[in-house]
């Protein structure tokens, strides 16, 4: 399913009625921004398996020096959880926020390698996040990252 965390009420109906299809989510991969996080998190939490697989996709400032130690959010922190972290491609001067399709991969390999039995192992790093004066925005004033979204995948096979 596909649903917009900017509109809590309507967001949360559309989980409700997935689950009541489906049954709890097994995954999920969250990409919400930060002033979105609690109510979004709230909602996802009540609708996981006991046994779900959270993934959290957060932006290269999550690597930033001095950024704090990543933890599971507070309203998933009882599932398996595995952040992922969006850098750059490139080196020196040349380098780009990843694109739509490094961006898809790279997540995807961060959801395989979790249910593979290690979700826990740390942020899974899709591009590079060192140096951190490489980063685009670092360059180019304020840089544009690709549009945010979030997509909770329910119960079904595995990919």
């Amino acid at each position: 399913m596909s649903a917009d965390y900017t509109e809590p009420v309507p967001f949360a109906e559309a989980l409700r009625r997935t689950v009541a299809r489906t049954g709890p989510f097994r995954q999920v991969v969250l990409w919400v921004h930060a002033q979105g996080r609690p109510q979004a998190y709230a909602a996802v939490a009540g609708t996981l398996a006991d046994d779900a697989l959270v993934v959290e996709v957060l932006g290269s400032g999550a690597a930033a020096p001095s950024a704090p130690e990543l933890h599971p959010p507070g309203a998933l922190g009882r599932f398996a959880y595995r952040s992922v972290v969006l850098g750059w491609q490139g080196a020196g001067p040349n380098t780009r926020w990843l694109d739509h399709a490094e961006i898809s991969s790279g997540v995807l390999a961060a959801l395989r390698a979790s249910r593979d039995g290690r979700p826990d192992a740390g942020p899974y790093v899709v591009g590079r996040v060192r140096p951190w004066t490489d980063r685009p925005s670092a360059r180019q004033g304020r840089g544009a990252h690709p549009a945010r979204h979030m997509r909770a995948h329910g119960a079904g096979p595995p990919m």
